[in-house]
């Protein structure tokens, strides 16, 4: 046992406060962990504006024709999918409200913490095998190739998934792993690199005007920026145009990567990698700052992997 701060810990008419309690160490970690039966480990319900569409389209799209002359059934993109559920939540207050209701009523199932469909209890030891693989030493950064060694962190991430089986647990059984899980297990490989080299990796940094996935740095002149992004994530763009930019800029850091990864040929089509890639390059040449694009194919394959969980 370990005795850790925790915040809330007690609660009486006053509101919460905080203190230390007793808690089970981790040795993974360092810390305490609060331990919590399987039964309440459940999906926190989830209202979007897709999930609204989808929603109104089964059970009221004839009646929104009729009345709002608004077309459901019609074939859309996701953005315009979007689009049109809040113009219909505007006009039909009534039905966004029953959609929430149901979403918050409806039965949820406990998650599975053996089969563990989305890597939320076992991505530490994925990502310790990450670690793990076989790959010549890193050396210590020269002072003018600094963005060059961490270019070559991605591209090390990059071999991992796509020749040395890490794809496989991208995708576990419940699917595709959700961007966090990526981050966490990149933040393994990158941590383990960074230390023989002596190099300082920080996660989820505020660097003024919202937080950056990752920040490399050795010494005051040798910074480098990390973001992670799914290729199917409907942020995508604004990353590379608005989010990475930004951190740069508030940093004053010469060099930011953008660490996009795919799951099917949809996510890997030419048409959204070339979006990217020039994103990426018109702003690096609006800004003055290097802003590199890594492609990471994930998708399932046929051949087996080394990472068997």
């Amino acid at each position: 046992m370990t005795a850790e701060r925790i915040r809330p810990l007690w609660w009486d008419k006053r509101g919460w406060h905080n203190g230390k309690g007793a808690l089970p160490h981790n040795p993974a970690i360092g810390r305490g962990v609060l331990l919590v039966p399987d039964r309440f480990l459940k999906d926190i319900p989830h209202v979007t504006d897709i999930g609204f569409f989808s929603w109104a389209k089964l059970r009221s799209a004839e009646q929104l024709r009729k009345e709002l002359n608004i077309d459901l059934t019609a074939r859309l993109k996701v953005s315009e999918q979007g689009d049109r559920a809040r113009d219909v939540a505007l006009r039909r207050p009534d039905l966004a409200l029953a959609y929430v209701k149901e979403n918050v009523d409806g039965h949820h199932q406990p998650y599975d913490v053996q089969s563990d469909p989305q890597l939320l209890v076992g991505w530490h030891e994925v990502g310790r095998q990450f670690a793990d693989l076989e790959r010549p030493p890193v050396p210590a950064p020269e002072r003018d190739d600094f963005c060059d060694w961490v270019r070559g962190l991605m591209e090390e991430f990059k071999h991992a998934i796509e020749e040395q089986g890490g794809w496989k647990a991208l995708n576990p059984p419940g699917g595709p792993v959700a961007e966090k899980i990526v981050q966490v297990i990149a933040n393994m490989l990158f941590g383990a690199s960074c230390k023989h080299a002596g190099v300082d990796l920080s996660r989820e940094v505020d660097v003024g005007r919202g937080v950056v996935d990752f920040k490399f740095s050795a010494g005051w002149h040798r910074r480098a920026l990390t973001e992670v992004k799914l290729l199917r994530s409907r942020q995508l763009l604004a990353g590379a145009k608005k989010q990475l930019p930004q951190y740069l800029l508030s940093e004053g850091i010469s060099c930011g990567f953008y660490l996009c990864v795919g799951f099917n040929a949809r996510d890997l089509s030419h048409d959204k990698l070339h979006k990217v890639r020039s994103a990426c390059a018109e702003l690096s040449e609006k800004v003055q700052y290097r802003i590199h694009p890594i492609f990471v194919d994930a998708c399932p394959r046929k051949s087996a992997s080394v990472l068997d969980r």
